[in-house]
């Protein structure tokens, strides 16, 4: 079978996965993760790349990266290429240190970013490794909660890219880490193989995935115009503040424009954006807004959500 083509595009957020070959451990002590700790962090800088959590297993890495103009194909390539040669020289080895194809799943959904990151850093504990996610050494979770221009991840970038301020974003994390197992629950119902938990392909999410990404396309001009629209036919008067809470849900329908881009066009803060999108999933803005939206959303009939 042809294997699927990975979605691949600049400012795209991957959850990478890379196993062992055959299983095997791709770190054998300290200095072999912190070679590969140099390896990110060059071809970050090579490669302009966003690296935004990590955590280092004996057998399995997952990152969570912001792509570049440069593909992750490549990104990854450089990594694992450099690696390899390091491992088989060091240990005077031969052969794949890696399973030649890792995984990688787009997000889109900003939603799921902190259940990610609480997943990704729950990793170590749920192996009985640690019994909490402070006490690894070998991941992010550290670099998140206390901010260093040292850092590897782009924290400050993670924070704009869930939309919230940082001690909102602390205080969700936080909560998050302290529910592993719903959080895999949700994790797990959204996107992730329900026999190990580890975010192992699914078809029919990849596909929907592809449909999510092909189709949210809309330009914010194309919103405009879709209201004023809307406007006409009903005779509706808009506030500043209402006209902001229909962009914001429709920008969110039919678009793939992040909570700063959002915000950057309608002169309000990322903060305001996400707390619109949660008070809209909350049903605090009611029936007629719903409506409202519905009519709007007819203008795009052409696109499926």
């Amino acid at each position: 079978m042809a294997r699927k083509p990975r979605v691949q595009d600049s400012g795209m957020i991957h959850h990478v996965i890379v196993r062992g070959n055959n299983s095997q451990d791709i770190f054998k002590d300290d200095n072999d993760r912190i070679r590969y700790l140099h390896l990110l962090h060059r071809y970050k800088e090579r490669f302009k790349f966003k690296i935004l959590a990590y955590c280092f297993m004996d057998n399995h890495i997952h990152l969570l990266l912001k792509q570049s103009d440069t593909s992750l194909s490549k990104f990854m390539a450089g990594i694992q290429q450099s690696y390899t040669q390091y491992f088989n020289f060091k240990y005077n080895e031969t052969g794949h240190v890696f399973q030649q194809r890792f995984k990688s799943f787009p997000c889109s959904d900003e939603a799921y970013y902190l259940s990610l990151i609480a997943y990704i850093h729950n990793n170590p504990k749920k192996a009985g490794l640690v019994d909490s996610a402070e006490k690894y050494e070998w991941s992010s979770h550290k670099e998140i909660m206390n901010t260093s221009k040292n850092n590897l991840c782009d924290v400050d970038e993670l924070f704009q890219i869930i939309g919230l301020d940082r001690s909102n974003s602390i205080t969700s994390y936080l909560w998050l880490l302290g529910e592993a197992g719903d959080t895999d629950l949700e994790l797990e119902n959204h996107y992730m193989d329900s026999e190990d938990l580890e975010l192992s392909q699914s078809s029919a999410w990849f596909k929907e995935q592809e449909n999510i990404i092909n189709r949210r396309n809309v330009s914010t001009e194309e919103i405009d115009k879709a209201i004023e629209l809307v406007k006409k036919d009903i005779f509706l008067q808009l506030k500043t503040s209402d006209y902001r809470k229909y962009f914001t849900i429709i920008a969110t329908n039919f678009s793939m424009l992040s909570n700063k881009e959002i915000a950057t066009y309608l002169k309000i803060t990322p903060t305001r954006v996400s707390n619109i999108r949660f008070e809209h999933s909350e049903g605090k803005y009611g029936k007629h807004f719903d409506d409202i939206i519905d009519n709007i959303s007819k203008k795009f009939d052409n696109i499926t959500i």
